[in-house]
């Protein structure tokens, strides 16, 4: 992993270049983008609970009116969309680990905003095999840095039980069928009573993020908050 935040530093150099459009800065910014790409989408309206871009004036979304979650509450500040799609693919695809630093600012500043008490950061853990050939897990990079800013301490709580297939080409229910039991706690002691902040890059279908929090919740975490850097549209809008 060092090797290739050593070659991004090289092409994309931390606080000169425009995470957006590699152009160079002419100022300094905490969040590394300039005043041309100064237009992300950011999650304005969203459910209360899941925290999806609803769009409209209403406090839940379609899915959370009609079902419960094993999460508490979700948060994420930008909308999956155009431009925070190519970050988002970037930094899974492209070597991108040098992107997390930047996303994780948006994200402290999300979690600031929501006046959420904390216990222990977390993330969801990535199948060996593809954590591997990516040469790290972007959530679990994020969540250092997240840790960083914020003080609250990262622990790893979670582990893979099983492999799974790449999500992204499924659909909602045959993503909860592949994911169903695909984790447990490392340590229950580490859990039980913990206030959990759970760290991932995207939340789309919620299937995964909602695995995680069933397990933490089953070994008595008491609270799980998600934190993602994007999260998708109202369930009408979903792909």
């Amino acid at each position: 992993m060092k090797f290739f935040e050593g070659l991004s530093e090289v092409f994309f150099p931390s606080d000169i270049k425009c995470i957006v459009c590699d152009g160079e800065l002419s100022f300094k910014t905490k969040y590394g983008v300039c005043d041309r790409c100064n237009n992300l989408e950011y999650n304005t309206k969203y459910c209360k609970t899941c925290g999806r871009h609803v769009g409209e004036m209403t406090p839940y979304c379609i899915e959370c009116t009609n079902r419960s979650h094993d999460f508490d509450i979700a948060r994420a500040p930008f909308i999956y969309k155009d431009t925070v799609i190519k970050l988002i693919y970037r930094l899974k695809y492209r070597h991108g680990a040098y992107l997390t630093k930047f996303m994780a600012q948006y994200m402290y500043d999300t979690f600031v905003n929501s006046q959420t008490p904390i216990d222990v950061v977390t993330f969801v853990p990535m199948p060996k095999s593809r954590q591997y050939e990516r040469g790290y897990n972007q959530a679990q990079e994020i969540a250092k840095e997240f840790s960083r800013l914020s003080d609250i301490p990262i622990k790893t709580l979670l582990k893979r039980t099983k492999y799974t297939k790449n999500l992204a080409r499924m659909g909602r229910e045959e993503r909860m069928n592949a994911i169903n039991g695909a984790f447990d706690v490392i340590n229950k002691e580490d859990v039980k009573g913990k206030r959990v902040l759970l760290i991932d890059d995207v939340f789309t279908s919620g299937a995964t993020t909602n695995e995680c929090s069933k397990i933490l919740k089953k070994n008595k975490a008491s609270f799980v908050f998600i934190l993602t850097f994007a999260t998708s549209t109202d369930k009408i809008q979903m792909y």
